[in-house]
């Protein structure tokens, strides 16, 4: 079976991960080819350091390319580049945000998205500064496309599939 997206990407903290979490980065899996997930946050939380925060999307999403940033890896990741990226405070604008997640995806991974799986309000804006980034880079890139994950949209999905 085909899937409708090649390549997805779950972003958040996951702190804790809870039944959300978990829905949206499932239905990414069962839309797309490969899945992306992307946590961090800045402070750090007290109930899910990012050991555990990676331990657990290992053990449920072990299929899933799975990115747990902290200023550590950000080193390390960085360190033969001219500068390291700082981590976003989770009070940052959303563009910083966003900047961020896209730089991760371009100097980190070097892998492109074609959609964004969330279940909140942000998910539009934050698919349309993915595409203007990779449009900066190929100006025929495809739009990334963002999903939000209600049982209606999931229901025009399995429509649009059939």
């Amino acid at each position: 079976m085909t899937k409708r997206f090649r390549r997805g990407l779950v972003v958040g903290k996951f702190a804790p991960l809870h039944d959300g979490h978990v829905l949206v980065i499932e239905t990414a899996q069962k839309y797309c080819d490969e899945v992306i997930v992307l946590s961090y946050s800045n402070p750090e939380p007290e109930i899910a350091d990012p050991a555990l925060r990676e331990h657990w999307l290992s053990l449920l999403f072990p299929d899933c390319t799975r990115l747990v940033v902290t200023k550590d890896k950000l080193q390390e990741w960085f360190a033969r580049k001219e500068s390291v990226p700082v981590l976003p405070d989770n009070e940052a604008d959303a563009g910083v945000q966003r900047d961020f997640v896209a730089l991760l995806l371009e100097d980190v991974l070097g892998k492109r998205v074609d959609a964004v799986f969330t279940s909140e309000a942000y998910g539009p804006g934050f698919a349309n500064h993915l595409t203007r980034r990779l449009r900066q880079h190929d100006p025929a890139a495809l739009a990334v496309t963002h999903v939000s994950v209600d049982p209606a949209h999931l229901k025009e999905l399995e429509r649009a599939r059939t």
